[in-house]
């Protein structure tokens, strides 16, 4: 990041000092490129401003309170699934085996479990296919005298 680009994310963000907003200013008459690159910037931070601001307060609450009143069991579920996503300081208390089992849901388990199966299946079958082979057994025999000096 540049000081340009430091001192344009300052001015947008309404953090920046005066010398800053002299020295953007003084950045932007001097340099075209400068000049194009915070009008983009500062025109997208205005329609993101337009977007983003709630138009009425009361509406929002409204619909909240819709949602919080209606009794879908889709919404209901996915709720309760992200509430169990908290993460939770073990308590001294309990054993180590149930910090473990909690991680280990049944899920995670059961993947676990098939991936290494077929892990072993398919080395299995590699090693059946494409190991060495060896051809069909062959008697060697030598045959002659033995001389003796």
């Amino acid at each position: 990041m540049n000081r340009f680009d430091e001192l344009l994310s300052k001015y947008l963000d309404n953090t920046a000092t005066p010398v800053e907003e002299t020295e953007l200013a003084h950045s932007i008459q001097t340099k075209g490129e400068n000049r194009q690159e915070f009008l983009a910037s500062y025109e997208f931070d205005q329609l993101l401003t337009v977007l983003h601001k709630p138009v009425n307060d009361t509406s929002i609450e409204s619909i909240l309170t819709q949602l919080r009143a209606e009794s879908d069991p889709f919404v209901e579920a996915v709720v309760q699934e992200v509430r169990e996503w908290e993460v939770r300081p073990p308590s001294s208390s309990e054993s180590w085996w149930k910090q473990i089992s909690r991680w280990f849901d049944r899920r995670r388990l059961t993947l676990g479990v098939c991936s290494a199966l077929a892990l072993a299946v398919i080395t299995g079958l590699i090693v059946w296919f494409f190991g060495p082979t060896m051809g069909d057994p062959i008697l060697a025999e030598f045959q002659g005298k033995r001389r003796v000096r």
